[in-house]
């Protein structure tokens, strides 16, 4: 069994912790977008059913990563791009190697998108 580099974790239960982290945020994000369709269709009672799943589930999350690291890391990526290639066009480049060093599950996805067009647009 290997260990995780950085982490006294065996690898094997790193992976079944994101795998977990995961699946509780896809519930979050469904119960969330449940509860607004329930609130357009006039059902507030549903919704705060939806809303109340969602706080529990958000419960036994890990935190996400702060904005700052995940801007250090898309500096990182970005500047290690050739600087004709910083272009909104590289951002498919850039998101491969961004999810190679960060677990998806520890980001919120549209957070990452936008502080990397963002970053893009600075250079």
């Amino acid at each position: 069994m290997s260990i995780h580099p950085t982490l006294d974790i065996p690898y094997d239960e790193l992976l079944f912790f994101f795998h977990k982290a995961n699946i509780l945020r896809k519930g979050v994000i469904r119960r969330n977008e449940a509860a607004a369709k329930f609130t357009q269709a006039s059902r507030q009672d549903l919704a705060d059913k939806e809303l109340q799943e969602a706080k529990i589930l958000e419960q036994f999350l890990p935190a996400l990563l702060p904005e700052a690291y995940i801007d250090m890391a898309l500096c990182e990526i970005i500047e290690s791009l050739p600087a004709a290639a910083r272009s909104q066009k590289s951002l498919g480049q850039i998101f491969k190697s961004f999810y190679q060093k960060v677990d998806r599950s520890t980001v919120d996805t549209n957070v990452v998108k936008n502080r990397a067009e963002a970053l893009l647009a600075q250079k």
